[in-house]
C-alpha cells in the first residue's frame, strides 16, 4: 500500500488530509498539509506488514517551455473529467520528452538510506537476519516453462568429485522436476550480514523484489505481444534486464572481484579527500578512519555498486531507446530453452548491429536491436528451425550451472553443450570493462 499526497490538487487534498494522517501515524493533518511543494512521503508493505513511514525521493521537474507546453497547461483544467490514467499517460509521454531515458527506480522511491552503520546486538555482535531463498533465476520467469504439473525440467551435472577419486572424462547431465521455486537460488546470495538488518537484505527485499514485480507485469503483456508500453513501463523491463546482467553468484563475483582490484585506488582517493569526504560520525584523523575498515565497510560498497549497475541510468537509457518485438516461433520440434544466464547480446548494446535476446517461453522470444531490419531478419529466421536451435545451443554452452525446458526431451542436446561456460557478455573478460561502467 502506497498513500501520497500530491499539493497540486488542494482542494482534494484538504479533504483527504485527515485520512491520509490517520493511515501515515500522524495525529496531526497540519503537518501534512504544511508539507513542502514535490515532498512525499509513503508506507509500503514488506512481509505483510506496513512499514513505519518513509520519504520518497521525486526527480526533480523539468522546465517547461515552448508552445505545446502551454497548450497542454491550458488545457488540463478540461481534462479533469477524463480517465485520469489517460491523463497522466499523456503527462509521461510529455515531461519525458523524445527520448526514451530510463525512471529509475531509486528516484521514484528511495526507501533506505545507503550508511555505514553496523547493526549489533548483545554483546556488541552483529545481528543476523533469517535466511531466505534469494533466486537468481527469477521465479516468475522460469515459470513460463512449467508444465501441467506446475513443474519445469532441469538439466545440471549435480556431482561432487571427491579428492580421492579419478576426475571422469564426462560428468553426466541429470534432468530433474522441480518447481520453479525450487531451483536457481542460493540462500542469502543478496545479505550483507555486516550491516543492519534492513540494509543487509535491501538489495533482495527492496531492490530486486519490487524490480522483479514490476517486470511480471510487463512479461504478462509481452506473451500476450501487447508491446504499447509508457515510459514507466518500458523502464521497469529494462531494469529487469539489468539485474540478469550483475544478479547470478558468477556476476557478483566478478563485481566483487574487481572491488577488491579498485580498493587501493579508492583508499588513496580517500585519503586524498578526506577532508572533504568526512562525515560527522568519521574520525577526525584519516589514518584513524582507514584503520577501522573493515567487513561491514567493504559490504557497504558492494550494496551500493550492485545496486548502482542493477539501476543503471546510461546503461537503461541504451536499452529503452533500442527497438522492441515479441517474437513467436512455429517450430513445435524444437521448443526454446532457457537457464541461468538467458540474455544472448550481439555485438554491445551500443554498437549498431547490437541485438539482445531473451527466450520468454518455449515458444516467444524477446527481441531488442538498435535496427530495425535487425528486427525484422530475427522475426524472418524464426520461420524455420535453424534460428530456434541455434538460440538454444547458446544458451546451454553460457549456461553454467542450470538449462530449463518443459520435459527431459532436450536431454541428449543439453548433455552435448552444458559444461561449456562460454562467454555471455563482454566485460566477462575485458578488465577495463568492469560492470558498473557499461
Amino acid at each position: 500500500m502506497q498513500i501520497e499526497f500530491d499539493r497540486a490538487d488542494v482542494t482534494r487534498g484538504r479533504r483527504r488530509a485527515p485520512l491520509i494522517a490517520k493511515h501515515l501515524g500522524w495525529e496531526n493533518a497540519q503537518q501534512l498539509l504544511d508539507m513542502p511543494d514535490y515532498r512525499a512521503i509513503g508506507k509500503f508493505l514488506e512481509s505483510g506488514q506496513p512499514t513505519e513511514p518513509v520519504p520518497i525521493a521525486l526527480p526533480h521537474l523539468p522546465p517547461i517551455d515552448g508552445s505545446h507546453a502551454d497548450a497542454l497547461i491550458a488545457r488540463s483544467p478540461n481534462e479533469r473529467s477524463r480517465p485520469r490514467e489517460a491523463v497522466e499517460v499523456r503527462l509521461e509521454r510529455f515531461l519525458g520528452g523524445k527520448t526514451r531515458k530510463i525512471h529509475y527506480l531509486s528516484q521514484i522511491m528511495e526507501l533506505v538510506p545507503i550508511t555505514l552503520e553496523v547493526a549489533t546486538g548483545p554483546g556488541g555482535k552483529a545481528e543476523k537476519p533469517l535466511r531466505q531463498k534469494h533466486h537468481y533465476i527469477p521465479v516468475f520467469y522460469l515459470k513460463q516453462w512449467a508444465g501441467q504439473d506446475g513443474r519445469v525440467c532441469e538439466f545440471s551435472r549435480p556431482y561432487e568429485i571427491k579428492a580421492d577419486r579419478p576426475i571422469p572424462d564426462i560428468i553426466p547431465v541429470k534432468p530433474r522436476r522441480t518447481h520453479p521455486d525450487g531451483t536457481g537460488f542460493i540462500q542469502d546470495l543478496y545479505t550483507f550480514a555486516s550491516l543492519n538488518p534492513e540494509l543487509a537484505n535491501f538489495l533482495e527485499g527492496k531492490f530486486l523484489r519490487q524490480a522483479d514485480n514490476r517486470a511480471a507485469i510487463v512479461l504478462r503483456r509481452m506473451l500476450k505481444h501487447d508491446l504499447d508500453f509508457d515510459e514507466p513501463t518500458r523502464s521497469n523491463w529494462s531494469r529487469f534486464v539489468m539485474t540478469l546482467f550483475h544478479r547470478t553468484p558468477e556476476g557478483l563475483d566478478l563485481i566483487r572481484q574487481r572491488l577488491e582490484q579498485h580498493l587501493p585506488r579508492f583508499v588513496e582517493d580517500i585519503r586524498e579527500r578526506y577532508a572533504e569526504l568526512r562525515r560527522n560520525i568519521d574520525p577526525e584523523n584519516v589514518a584513524d578512519f582507514i584503520s577501522k575498515w573493515g567487513t561491514a565497510e567493504s559490504d557497504e560498497i558492494s550494496l551500493r555498486v550492485l545496486h548502482h549497475v542493477m539501476d543503471s541510468e546510461p546503461v537503461g537509457t541504451l536499452l529503452n531507446r533500442m527497438v522492441w518485438a515479441v517474437i513467436t516461433f512455429d517450430d513445435r520440434h524444437h521448443p526454446l530453452l532457457t537457464g541461468d544466464r538467458p540474455i544472448i547480446l550481439y555485438g554491445g548494446l551500443s554498437h549498431p548491429q547490437g541485438r539482445l535476446l531473451i527466450p520468454l517461453s518455449p515458444g516467444t522470444i524477446f527481441v531488442a536491436a538498435n535496427d530495425q531490419d535487425l528486427i525484422q531478419k530475427t522475426n524472418n529466421d524464426s520461420q524455420s528451425s535453424g534460428l530456434a536451435q541455434r538460440i538454444n545451443s547458446k544458451i546451454a554452452r553460457q549456461a553454467q550451472k542450470y538449462v530449463y525446458a518443459v520435459d527431459h526431451t532436450p536431454l541428449q542436446f543439453v548433455e552435448g553443450r552444458l559444461g561449456d561456460k562460454a562467454r555471455c557478455f563482454p566485460w566477462e573478460i575485458t578488465a577495463e570493462s568492469a560492470g558498473w561502467n557499461c
